[in-house]
């Protein structure tokens, strides 16, 4: 649309923002929200001790299943699949995990992934190297081109 869309365009990145700092106030009221609606509950419990002793051994039985899962199940089967060692794997592909989990930044993603595939998939570090950056390289442009910014 041009110049005529410029107005509309503005419109709507004014009423983007005011909507994005109405919700950010209303996420930092959430929590006290959350505190009192669950102490009404625990002053309205006959026993919490009881509905404590039920909600560990809740906890207690999805973390050992998670760890069953995680630790027998999974590498069973991909040693069932595969016929590689499943620790090995695991080793290679940690750290990208660790990262992705850590850290919200789509570029440290995209660099800890490719040190991973460099690991696990035995390929030459410096072609790793120079796809993770003409990918990222990409997307800063596509992104600063499309935003005004470069932080992806």
């Amino acid at each position: 649309m041009g110049e005529r869309g410029t107005p509309l365009v503005n419109v709507c990145q004014c009423l983007n923002e005011a909507v994005m700092k109405i919700v950010s106030m209303a996420v930092w009221y959430f929590p006290f929200g959350i505190v009192f609606l669950i102490a009404g509950k625990i002053l309205e419990m006959e026993d919490p001790s009881v509905i404590g002793q039920k909600l560990g051994l809740y906890a207690i039985t999805v973390v050992s299943g998670l760890v069953i899962h995680g630790l027998i199940l999974l590498p069973l089967l991909f040693v069932l699949i595969t016929k590689k060692n499943p620790f090995a794997f695991i080793q290679g592909i940690l750290q990208a995990l660790l990262i992705a989990l850590a850290t919200s930044s789509r570029y440290e993603k995209v660099l800890s992934y490719a040190d991973t595939a460099d690991v696990v998939s035995g390929l030459v570090a410096g072609e790793v190297a120079a796809c993770t950056a003409r990918r990222a390289g990409g997307e800063q442009a596509q992104f600063k081109e499309k935003w005004g910014s470069s932080t992806i």
